[in-house]
Order: structure tokens, then sequence, then C-alpha cells
């Protein structure tokens, strides 16, 4: 029996079995894939990972079970494998919005579940992923879903009523640093600075600034503090930013973003 299943083979199913793999927390042959997109399934069997044909395959074959498709795309595929769920079976969703209550309405109330908010850096072993426990999920089970995420980057465990909101803090939260880059990096090159210059630049500066408030002991505030002095360019770049309601705007994006997690579980 493959250890782990994933029905689903995209962007971020591909992230976690490159984790696990390059971390040897598993051997490929104990992996298995189901994916509508031959290319994907060409690219995994290449990788010694077992193809199979259908979400019935998967669950027939492994314990460990992993949602990695779509929320619409979710409800015929939870149909499907309802049959064929056993006691040994954990369930791993990480299905944004979709809580452990309609799982088990649909896979039967005794389903194991571990709900999981991964996000994209664990492309590059960089990644960030909120994990919540459920009623009848064994230690050891736990663990080893734990583990093999942390293959791929940090995990932290937070209640499940907090996986919505786990999205607006990291789960979507790359796209929002993606657009600040952008628009910074094309203003510079607006002002005549090689964009490849400002990229490098403002991505060190992103990363320097991610270890001052993991490794500092300082507060976000208080490192705010430090970079300005009195009468500066940094006061000035921050006080535009108020006029333009930037913290506002970036609650209201956070909200959005958990608002649309909490339509896509209903």
């Amino acid at each position: 029996m493959n250890k782990i299943g994933f029905i689903g083979g995209g962007n971020m199913a591909n992230a976690i079995i490159q984790g696990i793999l390059h971390k040897n927390f598993l051997p490929a042959s104990q992996i298995a894939v189901c994916d509508h997109n031959p290319a994907k399934c060409e690219a995994f069997l290449a990788r010694g990972i077992a193809i199979q044909p259908d979400e019935i395959a998967v669950v027939k074959d492994a314990k460990y079970i992993v949602l990695a498709v779509k929320p619409q795309g979710l409800p015929p595929v939870l149909q499907a494998i309802a049959p064929y769920m056993r006691p040994e079976h954990v369930v791993i969703s990480i299905v944004a919005g979709m809580s452990s209550l309609y799982l088990r309405q649909m896979l039967g109330q005794s389903c194991k579940v571990v709900v999981v908010m991964p996000n994209t850096p664990l492309m590059l072993g960089a990644g960030a992923c909120a994990i919540s426990r459920t009623d009848g999920v064994l230690e050891e089970e736990f663990q080893f879903v734990r583990e093999a995420f942390g293959c791929g980057g940090i995990v932290e465990e937070i209640a499940e009523s907090l996986q919505n909101t786990s999205i607006a803090v990291h789960g979507s939260t790359p796209a929002f640093l993606y657009l600040f880059a952008k628009t910074i990096i094309n203003y510079a090159a607006k002002l005549g600075m090689q964009e490849e210059t400002a990229k490098n630049l403002f991505c060190q500066t992103m990363i320097g600034a991610a270890k001052m408030l993991l490794e500092s002991g300082k507060e976000p505030q208080a490192l705010i503090d430090m970079v300005c002095s009195k009468g500066g360019t940094t006061l000035k770049g921050l006080e535009a930013l108020e006029n333009g309601r930037f913290c506002q705007t970036i609650e209201q994006a956070m909200d959005a973003c958990i608002q649309r997690a909490k339509e896509l579980g209903k």
C-alpha cells in the first residue's frame, strides 16, 4: 500500500511531493497521484511516483489521502470516494474553505481529517503551513502529516476555526507581496533603474526584513522606528502610505480572502 496518495497533481501537490522526496521522508514508490492532465502524470511517473487512473484507485491504495483539487471540483470527488473509505484512512485537505465537518458529512462521521493550509513557497522548501488536527486522528498519524508538510518549510498548528484566517495570513499573502514587489520594481524602472537591479535590491530587502522580524526579538513597530529618522525619507513615505489608507486596505484584502473562503465552504 502506498502511504500517501494525492487526488490532484497541481502546483501545490507537486510542491508537497518535491519536499517529501528531497528530505527522503518517503520513497517515490510510497507516493501515488491521480490527475486528469497526462503531462502532469508523465512528470510524476518520471520521478518514480505511482500514477493511479482515478481517485477511487488512490483511496484503495493509500492510507493518507491528500485532497488537492479546486474547491469547486471537490464535491464529485468526495461522492466518488465515499463508498471506499476505511477506518484507517486519514484525509488531508488542502482545499480552501473546506471544513472537517463538511468532509465528514460527505465521507462519514468517523472519517479522520487533518486540515492544512500551505502556500506556494513550498516549491522552494521555504513554505509555511497551518495545520489543524480533528477528533479521531491518532498522535502518530498527525505527526506523520506534520512531518510530511514540514519537508517543504515550517508548520504551525492552529485551531481549525482559524484556518480561513490563515489563508489571509500566509496562504494568499505571497500574491500580495508579489504585487508590492511588482509596483516598486516597475516604478523604479520608470525612474531609470534597471529592473533586475531593482528586483535584487527589493528581494534582498524582503529577506532581510523577514530575518529581522524573526530573529531580532523586536516587535514590528520597533523595527519600523529603527528605519525612521526625524524629518527623514522613511517618515515621508509612511505618511503617504497612511494617507492612502494602506493599513485599512490590507485589512480589507485579508477580510475579502476570509469571506471568500467562507463562501467556498458553504
